[in-house]
């Protein structure tokens, strides 16, 4: 096993076929990184690329062309000046830049091309689009999630989320105003979109419209378990009828003027109309209360059981929540009706969707001084926008306007993948939580002092406890997340508790704090605690709690402390108006205070290698301190609240911060701004993690104070592949002729579907140029003949297969037992003549040439963006045949440039047994 301490001069790569690459990861050293590295690196990349070795793999060096850089950067500006006017062509474009320069940068994109395929994914929402004639007023989902609209036109038009047409309900030509489907949706009502006009019925099984019994009925309403309906009139009567249209009674008081407005839903009845009010009644008949609108009330939407209304009124539309707490109604004004056509409420109660008079559907949360974050705007449609509703799941909104149009939106913004409450886990109030440095576990305790430990899927994996009477003050997670670490306060003795991933309890000891402790922090091996007392008194432990050196008088007072990833650190900072942050070296178990800077911080982070310290400030900044230097510089990389959680990964070339009003945004490890920013949390961002375990590239694990978890995506390849699905059924994507629309398509069946569905058109992208190149689709008949490379491990052969014809075929060697050559179904992204290859522990520099380990060409086509496997040839031609490599496929040097010569970037290669 090798570690990157060992050859600091370029960032090298092993051929690896995984098995190792967690263990490798975690333990390179980043040191060689410097900027001047770097850029030789990129210098001498067409002369040298370092591949693997006979006896340590193949271990590669790449960088890409200044010229490339400079194309890449000028196409991002332009996507990024495409997504405020027209978000779905940005989107389009963004794809099609990033999918067609995967093979130029293929482990890492450039910052500006990633923040713009980010913000492309976040701000171009729409996902369907559904045509149909007039304008529309009214849309929904059905029972069965299909899409329903209704308008002027006066017919109800059903899809499927394919944007398939599945049906049309013929009206009798009255414009409808709202829609109501029985909860089997066998049965829908159209209320009318003026009071002068009545209510229309269809069966929806047959398509036939029915005329009510009653035509003087201006609204009507299905109850949630559809044995009733429930209907409103000229009269002012609210009536209530079974399903077989028998009537059942009139709910008094009796309103004044009609009733324009009706719901049914749960154990509650609502109606609304000319005077205003908006009264409430139980299934009994028993009146329960009113409540004031303001003005004639034109629409309401029951939901929650009843406990929630939305009412829509001349003036404005509203929102009435039932506490239960303090058994009163909540009111919330959504949009005045001057700015706001329409609006209504997600199911959480969380965020408001707006439609405007200009177009613009708007989502902001329901409390901005819980939640504050700038307006989000959704952009698309050409005229008003007259309904907004959520999908049950809230993660879908539906939106009609005056353009003809019904469009679907993704709630959320293309990056969060999923999201679930700690309070779940427990059912006493939660006390401490603790995410582990990877992203993987999170660890909960409460007021019983029982803990949960969970994976960030939320599958269990152990629970345990501590005497009844200790309260946790302190959890943790160390060497990597298999260990948790926990204080525990009984009687005033503090305890440290260290924890296996079982629940099983390693060890436990009494910290002597002579005073109140205000701040723990445990190294990373377990084996260094410091403690900070309320006077300042900072103190050194040992794994068993016995004091090391002595003591140190810290003022200002520490809030936090940190070590660094090889404990010969410590790291300490504060808030108040005399914070500083300060650095202590740890020699002979002694603290040496090193520097401190004048930075008001609650949160502070190493890099992976502890050159670079991260620090958030209070005024929501992120200042970067260069360890060996001792300089402080700003970063890009801000808020506009105090930061409260900073993290890296584990390359160290991606941060991540959270602030003190629930926003989370990604950056390079420079502090460059990647998209836009993560917003969500109800509270402060608590802690953050990178994950790097997911099968689409890295995610981000985000814990709030609001108790809540949130992963999140935090990789082009992620981006790519939700861009992707996003587009696949809009008209843009799929009528489209443009030369953008053809790239993206071929873009996403290259990168994103690629064995899905392979119909599909494919790119041609070749790497020669320095460019970005236009992908242009192929032929379902050049599909039919593509040409593809078969490896069989057990034949110890590769095949070159032109359809279903072998065209040739050729001896290698194949990867040893502990090495085992990767099998599945790859591509090509990397293809090299006579690569030069550095020796990996001394140094020694080998040029192409008849003794070069990796012979005369690579062919590179698996990799976890740590290693690499490929084709290439030997010198040691008695090897071939043999299972003696570390992965990589070895071939006769003729052999191999006849490959070469065969195949191009992009060429399928499959490894079978």
């Amino acid at each position: 096993m090798l570690e990157k301490a060992s050859y600091p001069k370029y960032p090298e790569l092993i051929e690896h076929p995984g098995q190792q690459a967690s263990h490798l990861r975690n333990n390179q050293d980043k040191a060689g990184y410097t900027k001047r590295q770097k850029k030789r690196v990129s210098r001498t990349l067409r002369k040298t690329i370092a591949l693997a070795s006979l006896a340590f793999g193949c271990v590669i060096l790449f960088g890409a062309i200044p010229g490339q850089k400079a194309a890449l950067r000028e196409k991002a500006s332009e996507v990024t000046q495409q997504l405020e006017s027209a978000p779905v062509e940005g989107l389009v474009a963004a794809i099609q830049t990033v999918g067609q320069n995967r093979n130029r940068l293929p482990w890492m994109i450039l910052p500006e091309v990633e923040s713009s395929l980010l913000s492309a994914v976040q701000t171009a929402r729409e996902s369907n689009r559904f045509e149909q004639p007039g304008k529309v007023y009214t849309a929904t989902f059905t029972p069965a999630q299909r899409i329903a609209a209704a308008g002027e036109a006066g017919n109800i038009y059903l899809w499927d989320r394919q944007e398939e047409q599945t049906q049309i309900l013929q009206g009798n030509g009255q414009a409808i105003g709202a829609i109501h489907f029985s909860p089997d949706g066998s049965a829908v009502f159209g209320n009318s979109a003026t009071v002068s006009e009545g209510v229309q019925f269809w069966n929806t099984g047959d398509s036939q419209y029915r005329s009510p019994a009653h035509a003087e009925l201006i609204s009507a309403a299905f109850s949630s378990d559809g044995q009733k309906v429930i209907t409103g009139g000229a009269s002012g009567w609210v009536q209530l009828w079974n399903s077989q249209g028998e009537w059942i009674a009139n709910l008094y008081p009796r309103q004044t003027g009609s009733l324009s407005a009706v719901a049914f839903e749960g154990g509650s009845i609502v109606s609304g109309g000319e005077d205003g009010n908006i009264t409430l009644w139980d299934t009994k008949g028993n009146l329960q209360g009113r409540l004031w609108a303001g003005a004639k009330v034109t629409s309401l939407n029951l939901s929650q059981g009843g406990q929630r209304i939305i009412s829509e009124d001349l003036n404005r539309q509203q929102a009435f929540i039932w506490d239960a707490h303090t058994s009163q109604w909540n009111q919330f004004l959504l949009g005045e009706t001057d700015t706001i056509r329409t609006a209504t409420l997600s199911p959480d109660n969380t965020i408001v969707a707006r439609g405007t008079h200009d177009g613009t559907v708007q989502l902001f949360p329901l409390d901005a001084q819980i939640q504050p974050f700038s307006t989000r705007s959704l952009l698309g449609h050409q005229g008003a926008v007259n309904t907004v509703a959520f999908s049950p799941d809230g993660k879908t909104i539906l939106t009609g306007g005056d353009d003809g149009t019904t469009r679907l939106w993704d709630v959320w913004d293309g990056t969060l993948l999923t999201k679930y409450h700690l309070q779940q886990w427990s059912e006493d109030a939660l006390r401490t939580t603790a995410l582990s440095a990877d992203g993987k576990y999170i660890a909960v305790s409460n007021a019983q002092g029982e803990i949960s430990l969970r994976d960030v899927e939320q599958n269990p994996l152990a629970q345990f406890s501590v005497p009844f009477g200790q309260a946790y003050t302190y959890l943790s997670f160390l060497n990597g997340g298999e260990i948790i670490a926990g204080q525990t306060i009984d009687e005033n003795k503090r305890m440290i508790h260290l924890w296996n991933l079982d629940g099983q309890e390693i060890t436990q000891f009494v910290l002597d704090a002579e005073e109140e402790l205000k701040t723990v922090a445990l190294s990373q091996n377990g084996q260094s605690i410091a403690s900070m007392t309320s006077t300042g008194r900072l103190q050194l432990w040992d794994g068993t709690g016995q004091p090391l050196g002595n003591a140190v008088t810290v003022n200002p007072l520490t809030q936090f402390l940190r070590f660094s990833p090889n404990g010969q650190q410590l790291l300490g900072g504060g808030r108040d108006t005399n914070g500083q942050t300060c650095l202590w070296q740890i020699r002979n178990h002694s603290l040496q205070q090193t520097a401190c800077h004048a930075l008001s911080s609650q949160v502070a982070a190493f890099s992976p290698d502890g050159q670079t310290i991260a620090i958030g400030s209070e005024d929501g900044k992120i200042y970067q301190w260069n360890v060996s230097t001792g300089k402080v510089s700003q970063t890009s990389q801000s808020h506009t609240a105090p930061i409260t959680a900073i993290a890296f990964n584990a390359d160290g070339n991606r941060m991540v911060s959270g602030s003190a009003d629930g926003v989370v945004r990604l950056a390079t490890a420079q502090g460059e701004p990647i998209g836009r920013s993560f917003e969500g949390h109800r509270a402060a961002v608590r802690s953050l993690a990178f994950n790097d375990s997911e099968p689409n590239g890295q995610t981000v694990v985000s814990l709030g104070q609001d108790g809540e978890v949130r992963v999140w995506q935090a990789s082009w390849q992620g981006w790519l592949e939700t861009a992707c699905h996003r587009l696949q059924h809009h008209p843009i994507f799929q009528a489209a002729n443009t030369p953008e629309a053809r790239g993206a398509r071929a873009t996403c069946q290259q990168y994103v579907w690629s064995g899905a569905n392979p119909s599909s058109e494919v790119a041609n992208v070749t790497a020669n140029s320095a460019q970005p190149v236009s992908a242009q689709p192929v032929s379902a008949e050049s599909i039919a003949q593509e040409t593809r490379v078969v490896v069989r491990l057990g034949e110890r052969k590769v095949y070159v297969f032109q359809g279903d014809t072998v065209q040739a075929q050729y001896p290698i060697a194949i990867g040893k037992a502990g090495w085992e050559t990767p099998t599945g179904t790859f591509r090509v992204f990397e293809m090299l003549q006579n690569p030069a290859w550095t020796h990996p522990i001394t140094r020694e520099r080998m040029d192409a040439g008849a003794e070069n380990p990796l012979g005369t060409r690579w062919i590179g086509f698996w990799s976890d963006r740590y290693n690499k496997i490929g084709f290439h040839g030997t010198p040691d031609r008695a090897s071939v045949g043999q299972d003696v490599s570390h992965g990589c496929i070895r071939m006769y040097d003729e052999d191999v440039q006849a490959l070469y010569e065969q195949i191009q970037l992009g060429t399928p290669v499959i490894v079978e047994p």
